[in-house]
């Protein structure tokens, strides 16, 4: 059995879409933007217990295009105060010139998701518990950009070396 962990914001409702697409036998692990606390000890040892018990093989870390945290911050409009958001709105400061250089929305969009994926990535991977299983398991990080309201999907492979520089 391949089992499949995707870690998704849950206010953008990603999971049916996910489904359709990779079958109904896959986890969710949820946290607002996507941007998950790997620095909390029990939140750890809890992730670390689910890959283990699940015997996931593969972990998607999930971005849509319609995320409302991300398209507040590109649209600058009045945020909604959450840590997720402030990591968001760090993360479009660090690499506006690159973010900004999109022709079109969904170019700034695009840009902003890889980004944040990466960054997720590396959050994940900084943890040594985590590197330590995700490596002895031999489970592979994807990235994966949604665009749900448009029935599209692309799939990015993770380089754990280059996310590391």
């Amino acid at each position: 059995m391949n089992n499949k962990l995707f870690l998704v914001c849950p206010d953008s409702l990603v999971e049916p879409f996910i489904r359709e697409q990779y079958g109904q036998n896959v986890l969710f692990l949820t946290a607002l933007g996507a941007v998950f606390n790997f620095n909390e000890i029990h939140y750890v040892e809890a992730v670390d217990d689910l890959l283990q018990e699940e015997a996931v093989e593969e972990i998607f870390i999930v971005n849509d295009l319609c995320c409302r945290f991300m398209t507040s911050i590109l649209e600058r409009e009045k945020g909604f105060g959450t840590r997720a958001e402030q990591e968001m709105v760090d993360l479009f400061i660090e690499n506006y010139s690159n973010i900004m250089a999109g022709l079109t929305l969904n170019d700034r969009k695009q840009k902003f998701a890889k980004l944040n994926i990466h960054r997720q990535a590396f959050e994940l991977i900084s943890n040594e518990r985590l590197l330590s299983r995700i490596s002895q398991a031999k489970i592979s990080l994807k990235g994966l950009i949604t665009s749900k309201t448009q029935g599209q999907l692309k799939e990015m492979n993770i380089n754990l070396q280059e996310i590391c520089k």
